[in-house]
């Protein structure tokens, strides 16, 4: 097959829909012509061996973020390539990460190329996830989401509980959602119990610093717990995002000395080192599909705090390798954080022995062999 692979990050920029066109189009050019359109960001590039990489100029200000104008300017940007450079049997089929905007890019190609497309849906671009930020943007594009939703030769979803928000909207039109999960590389994303500090219990977080992410009501709890833990702590956050200075200024204000750190985004080597280094995960969403950071730390053996929502709870097992709250419950949080940090070092490992396990379970080659299934169902109907 010849893949068009669409998505407007990819790494080093961006987050999990750049995460997983980077691996997908690794795995699929082992045995295909494998093309991916992405954004070209200052000189960030990381070429993969047999992808032909096309880097499209855009907008876009941020590493880790981009503003509705900014996907926007994809769309238009991948317009002018595809009149550009396309031709009617140019790809065999496309597979479009992340819908706003990959998908409306996928549904030009669709019209004027017939190049069948298929949608991966990683949570925004979904109608109803994050509606604080979100709900705008969706009534301002419905028309468009409806079109590429019809269009498109499958639906997939990273969570179930993604693919239960979706369906919301793909019954309009008696569209049916697939599952196929996020993946990760157990190759790379290995523990090493070796390089933890058995003097201070780390915790950590990595991704974007937004208000979906419930870190300034983790802080504060984590504040009300300080007195009844006896051993020593710590809460790394690692990213960018709109909301770092503030909570940057919330915990030098609640915490002396270096209790809450804060780090820049990093790349993979360092990262890697970083959740090695951490004993527990810190994921306080109220809203993912399914979060990359956090299959990335079950798979360096990391124990699992977590707000107990969609894509959450189907990684973490309460009990088993981490814990589970409801979002706003921070009684329960509380509770959780002065027993898991008054607890025995070994029990922590214990349990983020069992995050491996589970992790290994969701391995990139294995999540490409169900895309890959898809697009070969696709790549002829060009009816």
């Amino acid at each position: 097959m010849k893949i068009l692979i669409i998505c407007h990050e990819f790494p080093p920029i961006g987050g999990g829909a750049g995460n997983a066109a980077m691996y997908l189009a690794r795995n699929f050019a082992l045995k295909h012509e494998v093309a991916v359109l992405t954004s070209r960001f200052k000189n960030l590039k990381n070429g993969i061996q047999g992808v032909d990489m096309i880097y499209l100029p855009v907008l876009r200000k941020h590493i880790d973020r981009a503003s509705p104008l900014e996907l926007l300017s994809f769309t238009l940007s991948g317009i002018f390539y595809a009149l550009a450079r396309f031709k009617r049997n140019k790809y065999d089929v496309c597979l479009a990460i992340h819908g706003i905007p990959s998908g409306w890019l996928a549904l030009f190609i669709w019209k004027v190329f017939k190049i069948p497309y298929i949608v991966s849906l990683r949570g925004g671009d979904v109608p109803g996830f994050l509606p604080e930020s979100y709900d705008n943007l969706h009534r301002a594009v419905k028309f468009l989401t409806l079109k590429y939703w019809k269009n498109a030769q499958r639906l997939i979803t990273n969570s179930q509980g993604l693919r239960e928000l979706a369906k919301i909207t793909a019954m309009i039109m008696n569209k049916n959602i697939e599952v196929i999960p996020n993946g990760i590389d157990c190759e790379f994303f290995r523990n090493d119990f070796q390089a933890r500090d058995k003097n201070v219990t780390k915790m950590l977080f990595t991704g974007r610093i937004t208000k979906q992410k419930g870190l300034e009501a983790f802080i504060k709890t984590l504040k009300q717990t300080r007195g009844e833990i006896k051993g020593s702590f710590s809460f790394q956050i690692i990213g960018e995002g709109p909301l770092k200075v503030s909570l940057q200024n919330l915990s030098r204000e609640l915490f002396q000395g270096n209790t809450v750190s804060f780090g820049n985004w990093v790349e993979k080597n360092k990262l890697l080192r970083e959740y090695q280094s951490a004993d527990i995960f810190i994921l306080p969403s109220y809203y993912e599909g399914m979060s990359n950071s956090l299959l990335e730390a079950m798979a360096c053996g990391c124990m699992v705090i977590a707000t107990d929502i969609a894509g959450n709870n189907e990684l973490v097992r309460d009990g088993k390798n981490g814990f589970l709250f409801k979002p706003g419950d921070n009684k329960r949080l509380k509770e959780i954080l002065i027993s898991v940090l008054n607890n025995n070092p070994d029990v922590i490992q214990g349990m983020g022995r069992e995050s491996r396990i589970i992790a290994e379970g969701y391995n990139w080659s294995n999540v490409s062999k169900r895309y890959e299934e898809d697009l070969a169902l696709s790549c002829n109907r060009r009816d």
